[in-house]
Protein backbone atom coordinates (compact mmCIF):
# COMPACT_ATOMS: atom_id res chain seq x y z
CA UNK A 1 0.00 0.00 0.00
CA UNK A 2 1.29 3.46 -0.86
CA UNK A 3 1.41 6.13 1.81
CA UNK A 4 0.62 9.60 0.52
CA UNK A 5 1.99 12.84 1.83
CA UNK A 6 0.79 16.29 0.95
CA UNK A 7 3.74 18.58 1.49
CA UNK A 8 3.58 22.22 2.28
CA UNK A 9 7.26 22.22 3.25
CA UNK A 10 10.53 20.43 3.00
CA UNK A 11 13.22 22.34 4.82
CA UNK A 12 14.18 25.87 5.68
CA UNK A 13 15.42 26.64 2.21
CA UNK A 14 12.34 24.98 0.85
CA UNK A 15 9.69 26.33 3.21
CA UNK A 16 6.43 28.07 2.41
CA UNK A 17 7.29 31.73 2.95
CA UNK A 18 5.12 34.62 4.10
CA UNK A 19 5.69 38.37 4.03
CA UNK A 20 4.43 38.62 7.61
CA UNK A 21 4.15 36.18 10.47
CA UNK A 22 3.51 32.54 9.61
CA UNK A 23 -0.01 31.32 10.33
CA UNK A 24 -0.45 29.36 13.54
CA UNK A 25 -1.27 25.73 12.90
CA UNK A 26 -2.13 22.87 15.24
CA UNK A 27 -0.04 19.71 14.89
CA UNK A 28 -1.30 16.21 15.70
CA UNK A 29 -1.42 15.63 19.48
CA UNK A 30 0.10 12.46 21.02
CA UNK A 31 2.08 11.88 17.83
CA UNK A 32 3.35 8.31 17.35
CA UNK A 33 6.72 8.67 15.64
CA UNK A 34 7.17 4.89 15.50
CA UNK A 35 3.94 4.44 13.54
CA UNK A 36 4.81 7.37 11.24
CA UNK A 37 8.16 5.99 10.07
CA UNK A 38 8.45 4.61 6.55
CA UNK A 39 8.25 5.97 3.02
CA UNK A 40 5.68 8.63 2.16
CA UNK A 41 4.93 9.56 -1.47
CA UNK A 42 4.38 13.22 -2.26
CA UNK A 43 1.08 13.72 -4.10
CA UNK A 44 1.00 17.51 -3.97
CA UNK A 45 3.06 20.36 -2.53
CA UNK A 46 3.63 24.06 -2.53
CA UNK A 47 6.37 25.02 -5.01
CA UNK A 48 9.85 24.30 -3.63
CA UNK A 49 12.62 26.27 -5.36
CA UNK A 50 15.39 23.78 -4.63
CA UNK A 51 13.44 20.94 -6.26
CA UNK A 52 12.95 22.79 -9.52
CA UNK A 53 10.75 20.60 -11.66
CA UNK A 54 11.57 17.43 -9.70
CA UNK A 55 8.98 14.64 -9.89
CA UNK A 56 8.15 11.54 -7.85
CA UNK A 57 8.89 13.16 -4.49
CA UNK A 58 9.34 10.93 -1.47
CA UNK A 59 10.07 11.42 2.20
CA UNK A 60 11.44 8.50 4.20
CA UNK A 61 11.54 8.50 8.00
CA UNK A 62 13.47 5.83 9.93
CA UNK A 63 13.81 5.72 13.73
CA UNK A 64 17.38 5.85 14.99
CA UNK A 65 17.40 6.08 18.81
CA UNK A 66 16.03 9.48 19.91
CA UNK A 67 16.27 10.82 16.38
CA UNK A 68 14.68 10.02 13.07
CA UNK A 69 16.74 9.67 9.90
CA UNK A 70 15.14 11.67 7.09
CA UNK A 71 15.68 11.14 3.37
CA UNK A 72 13.87 13.46 0.97
CA UNK A 73 14.15 12.70 -2.73
CA UNK A 74 12.77 13.48 -6.18
CA UNK A 75 13.63 12.61 -9.77
CA UNK A 76 14.96 15.32 -12.09
CA UNK A 77 16.08 14.66 -15.67
CA UNK A 78 16.17 10.91 -15.04
CA UNK A 79 18.34 11.18 -11.92
CA UNK A 80 17.22 10.73 -8.32
CA UNK A 81 18.25 13.71 -6.23
CA UNK A 82 18.15 13.30 -2.47
CA UNK A 83 19.18 14.87 0.79
CA UNK A 84 19.56 13.11 4.12
CA UNK A 85 19.18 14.57 7.56
CA UNK A 86 17.63 14.04 10.96
CA UNK A 87 14.46 14.99 12.77
CA UNK A 88 13.58 15.12 16.45
CA UNK A 89 10.76 16.52 18.54
CA UNK A 90 11.02 20.29 18.97
CA UNK A 91 11.75 21.42 22.54
CA UNK A 92 8.21 22.78 22.91
CA UNK A 93 6.44 19.86 21.19
CA UNK A 94 4.94 18.29 24.33
CA UNK A 95 4.46 15.06 22.34
CA UNK A 96 2.69 16.87 19.48
CA UNK A 97 3.83 16.36 15.87
CA UNK A 98 6.15 19.38 16.00
CA UNK A 99 9.58 18.34 14.75
CA UNK A 100 12.93 20.01 14.15
CA UNK A 101 14.49 18.79 10.88
CA UNK A 102 18.21 19.28 10.16
CA UNK A 103 20.04 18.90 6.85
CA UNK A 104 23.77 19.37 6.36
CA UNK A 105 25.09 21.24 3.32
CA UNK A 106 28.87 20.85 3.54
CA UNK A 107 29.80 22.48 6.85
CA UNK A 108 26.49 24.34 7.15
CA UNK A 109 23.56 22.80 9.00
CA UNK A 110 20.10 24.01 8.02
CA UNK A 111 17.36 23.51 10.61
CA UNK A 112 13.65 24.07 10.20
CA UNK A 113 10.42 23.15 11.84
CA UNK A 114 8.05 20.54 10.47
CA UNK A 115 4.55 20.00 11.73
CA UNK A 116 2.29 17.08 10.86
CA UNK A 117 -1.21 18.57 10.74
CA UNK A 118 -3.11 15.32 10.22
CA UNK A 119 -2.31 11.66 9.52
CA UNK A 120 -3.76 8.19 9.91
CA UNK A 121 -0.16 6.81 10.01
CA UNK A 122 -0.92 4.43 7.10
CA UNK A 123 -2.29 6.15 4.01
CA UNK A 124 -2.20 9.96 4.32
CA UNK A 125 -0.35 12.78 6.02
CA UNK A 126 -0.30 16.55 5.67
CA UNK A 127 2.99 18.14 6.71
CA UNK A 128 3.61 21.87 7.01
CA UNK A 129 6.48 24.29 7.43
CA UNK A 130 6.61 28.04 7.05
CA UNK A 131 9.33 30.67 7.19
CA UNK A 132 8.65 34.37 7.53
CA UNK A 133 10.43 36.78 5.19
CA UNK A 134 10.59 39.34 7.98
CA UNK A 135 12.11 39.51 11.44
CA UNK A 136 9.74 38.76 14.29
CA UNK A 137 9.76 38.32 18.03
CA UNK A 138 13.09 37.98 19.79
CA UNK A 139 15.11 38.29 16.55
CA UNK A 140 13.48 41.64 15.72
CA UNK A 141 13.98 42.89 19.30
CA UNK A 142 17.67 41.90 19.19
CA UNK A 143 18.30 43.57 15.82
CA UNK A 144 16.42 46.75 16.81
CA UNK A 145 18.39 46.98 20.09
CA UNK A 146 21.70 46.47 18.25
CA UNK A 147 20.88 49.18 15.70
CA UNK A 148 19.85 51.59 18.45
CA UNK A 149 23.03 50.90 20.44
CA UNK A 150 25.21 51.32 17.35
CA UNK A 151 23.33 54.24 15.76
CA UNK A 152 26.55 56.26 15.40
CA UNK A 153 28.00 53.51 13.20
CA UNK A 154 24.86 52.31 11.40
CA UNK A 155 22.24 54.92 10.56
CA UNK A 156 19.09 52.79 10.50
CA UNK A 157 17.12 55.61 8.83
CA UNK A 158 19.18 54.95 5.69
CA UNK A 159 18.39 51.23 5.55
CA UNK A 160 16.32 50.21 2.53
CA UNK A 161 13.80 47.41 3.04
CA UNK A 162 14.31 44.50 0.63
CA UNK A 163 11.30 43.54 -1.49
CA UNK A 164 10.57 39.81 -1.18
CA UNK A 165 7.21 39.91 -2.94
CA UNK A 166 6.41 37.12 -5.37
CA UNK A 167 6.67 39.54 -8.30
CA UNK A 168 10.07 40.91 -7.22
CA UNK A 169 11.56 37.43 -6.68
CA UNK A 170 10.27 35.84 -9.90
CA UNK A 171 13.04 34.70 -12.28
CA UNK A 172 13.41 32.41 -15.28
CA UNK A 173 17.14 31.69 -15.17
CA UNK A 174 20.23 32.21 -13.05
CA UNK A 175 23.94 32.83 -13.40
CA UNK A 176 26.98 33.20 -11.20
CA UNK A 177 27.96 36.76 -10.29
CA UNK A 178 31.60 37.12 -11.24
CA UNK A 179 31.98 40.87 -10.82
CA UNK A 180 30.27 43.78 -9.18
CA UNK A 181 27.24 44.68 -11.32
CA UNK A 182 26.06 47.84 -9.57
CA UNK A 183 28.65 50.58 -9.29
CA UNK A 184 28.41 53.04 -6.37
Amino acid sequence: MFRFLILAFVATAFADTHDGPCPEVKPVENFNLTAYQGVWYEISKLPIASEGKGKCGQAEYTLNGDEVKVKNSHVLDGEQKFIEGTAKFAADANNAAKLLVSFKFGEIVSESGLQILTTDYHSYSIAYNCKSKSLEGEAKTTVDAFLKEHSKVIDSTKLVKTDFSEEACKFTGSSVMTEQTAKP
